[in-house]
């Protein structure tokens, strides 16, 4: 009983690291050999000094947070700044090469305008299809 537990504990531990490594890939955009890729450390945190509640190391090189955004986006531009700057001092700290920003929203087509608005020297890409808006420190 124990070793099936365990088994089945890797094979879903297995598929969340290809569903990563799918979205990093096709939606973020890396271009990072796949050994980069067989170090993935995914872990929810509790929100403290910034509003990410999810932290994914990859690799040794790219650092990406992900932060579930509701409707109401008053907080967004004090929480997008808190975020960016969190991720920014770990990737640094770490000695990281990338840091990724991904808002996960209901409706991306609402929240774009805005963080343009915010931040307009940021590149924002939106894919619609996952209902998420990634955004990429340059």
């Amino acid at each position: 009983m124990f070793f099936q537990k365990l088994i089945s504990g890797v094979q879903i531990q297995m598929e969340s690291q290809l569903l990563i490594k799918k979205f990093v890939q096709n939606v973020l955009g890396c271009t990072c050999p796949d050994k980069v890729f067989e170090q993935i450390e995914d872990n929810h945190v509790l929100p403290s000094t910034s509003p990410h509640s999810r932290s994914i190391s990859i690799g040794g090189r790219l650092l990406i947070y992900v932060w579930e955004v509701e409707d109401g986006f008053e907080e967004l531009q004090e929480g997008l700044l808190a975020m960016l700057e969190a991720g920014k001092k770990e990737r640094d700290a770490d000695g990281l090469n990338r840091f990724r920003a991904v808002l996960a929203v209901e409706n991306p087509q609402i929240i774009i305008p805005k963080a343009n608005f915010i931040f307009p020297d940021l590149k924002v890409r939106m894919t619609a299809c996952i209902s998420m808006l990634s955004l990429c420190m340059l």
